[in-house]
């Protein structure tokens, strides 16, 4: 049961509770926010966009990396009870034009990197009102720095009464999907659904005062929001931010800012191993801070998460990965491991705030056989965590959301002690002369191969199967893997599958296409293959 009535009572409470103890470290420039100036901040922004005219249930979107102000703007958007829109910075001026309509956004909040897009395509967005800045000077819009520091002395009292509308039970988020299988959907969360989340995340993982977190992934995306940001404040700790992820400043800022804890995606592992940094230059006691790492977003290779500590636990233990898994539909994660009892190759048992398990494709619930596993099924979730809605699609919500179990569409099982397996997307299951093939198992495979840096297995189409299995690979930029060849690489695959299972076609790729959390973009390479035909 939560305490508190809203996201401002909260932040207001710990403004007080914790007055001048450092809330946020911005590394780009080292800015510092104590917690009371971390909520006055919210205030000042809360007014803006109260004086902007921004009511309860508008949408509120923004287009940055990291930083302060999209911390502020989003507290301030749920104090009026509005909704916030992050977009992927990285976006195109079609899918930016496509976002802004759908949410029907009043506000856009913007770098001077996407000013130019935003610019091109804000006359076919009618809902659009204000367009502002956010890290750069400009005379045609309004910065919010430059607002922050020049905001009236009353404003505090100005923004009092705001937050009085605002509940629990508000919508007050709406993060789109990556368009994987078509055109993204806005999903919608509720202040309670990131709330429960957030304060069920740092009790697992015994987040308190003293705890610091850093937010190494992008705040557009609910790993970097939730778990990167969210469960280190609600615990009273404090957030170390990082404008983007930087393979230089990754252990440099563990030490400096004597981080506890943060969490990563699998393609960050690879990225830190190869070529990886000697961390003895750190000394004994540089790293002694950390105690927590943990990784999410897409499944993790086994033998990736084992290379990595093979090169980095000598440093510190902490560096053991811990696997996380879920989905923006349940609030970001629903399974974890825990540290104390970690399994490797597994996403964990269940949240403490949620009920996880199998379901067939006929919506029956599977049950643990004989083999201490139940048969692989749908991973179904259930709690206060499960999102809202889709935004504007009821029919796709009431297909995902059957009797209060959200459907997840990832294929997986469950064993006797509660540890939870993926297998992979239902969507993605290769079916070649009809059996059933999963893309994920091919791609572990190849993980273990050492000229092997990343791997991703499609299904293409074929006259006589009907699919065919073809992998695309990644090697390590050495002489030696520069070497290896397609045929050694399918017999290679044929020592762990029959010939009718393993790869019939394997083709060299410099980097294989990646959503922004790290999932692999099966349907990308599917048009680059089909491209080719």
């Amino acid at each position: 049961m939560l305490k508190y009535n809203n996201w401002d009572e909260l932040l207001q409470e710990y403004s007080l509770k914790y007055g001048d103890k450092i809330a946020l470290t911005y590394t780009e420039d080292d800015r510092k926010a104590t917690w009371r100036e971390f909520y006055h901040n919210i205030n000042k922004i809360a007014v803006f966009f109260a004086d902007s005219g921004i009511k309860k249930a508008d949408r509120i979107s923004i287009l940055t990396r990291n930083s302060p102000e999209f911390i502020y703007s989003f507290f301030a958007a749920m104090k009026l009870g509005a909704i916030f829109n992050p977009i992927n910075p990285d976006s195109t001026e079609d899918e930016i034009e496509f976002i802004l309509n759908d949410s029907g956004s009043s506000i856009v909040i913007v770098e001077e990197e996407n000013l130019k897009k935003v610019n091109a395509i804000k006359n076919k967005v009618s809902s659009l009102r204000h367009i502002f800045g956010n890290g750069f000077k400009a005379e045609e819009v309004v910065v919010l720095e430059e607002y922050l520091a020049n905001a009236h002395a009353d404003y505090n009292n100005t923004s009092a009464d705001l937050g009085a509308n605002s509940s629990l039970s508000d919508d007050c988020l709406i993060m789109y999907s990556s368009g994987t299988t078509g055109k993204p959907k806005g999903i919608v969360l509720t202040q309670h659904n990131i709330m429960a989340e957030a304060f069920s995340i740092a009790k697992a993982w015994h987040f308190n005062e003293q705890s610091v977190g850093m937010c190494t992934l992008p705040l557009f995306f609910s790993g970097g929001l939730m778990p990167g940001f969210l469960a280190a404040l609600v615990a009273g700790g404090s957030l170390v931010m990082q404008k983007r992820f930087s393979k230089s400043k990754f252990f440099h800022n563990i030490a400096k800012y004597k981080i506890t804890y943060t969490n990563v995606v699998p393609t960050i592992l690879s990225i830190l191993l190869n070529p990886p940094e000697n961390l003895s230059k750190y000394g004994k006691e540089g790293l002694s801070s950390f105690k927590l790492l943990a990784c999410s977003a897409a499944p993790l290779p086994v033998e990736l998460a084992v290379n990595f500590e093979k090169q980095f636990v000598k440093f510190s233990d902490a560096f053991r990965v811990i696997e996380a898994y879920g989905l923006t539909e349940n609030s970001c994660w629903c399974t974890m491991n825990s540290t104390e009892h970690r399994k490797l190759g597994s996403i964990g048992k269940a949240m403490d705030i949620c009920d996880v398990a199998i379901m067939d494709d006929k919506c029956n619930f599977l049950e643990v056989s004989d083999t201490g596993r139940t048969q692989e099924g749908e991973i179904v979730v259930k709690g206060p965590i499960i999102f809202n809605k889709y935004w504007n699609q009821p029919e796709k919500t009431a297909e995902t959301k059957k009797d209060d179990w959200l459907h997840t569409g990832d294929l997986g099982s469950m064993e006797s002690d509660g540890n939870f397996y993926i297998n992979g997307r239902i969507k993605e299951i290769i079916i070649k002369g009809g059996e059933k093939i999963s893309p994920k198992a091919v791609d572990d495979v190849f993980y273990k191969y050492p000229a092997v840096i990343d791997a991703a297995t499609i299904g293409i189409p074929d006259k006589i199967y009907g699919e065919e299995i073809k992998t695309y690979i990644v090697r390590k930029n050495d002489a030696d893997s520069a070497k290896v060849t397609e045929a050694e690489l399918i017999a290679y695959a044929q020592k762990f599958f029959s010939e009718f299972r393993s790869p019939k076609y394997i083709e060299f790729i410099d980097e294989i296409p990646k959503g922004p959390s790290g999932k692999l973009l099966r349907r990308e390479l599917l048009q680059m293959h089909l491209n080719k035909v």
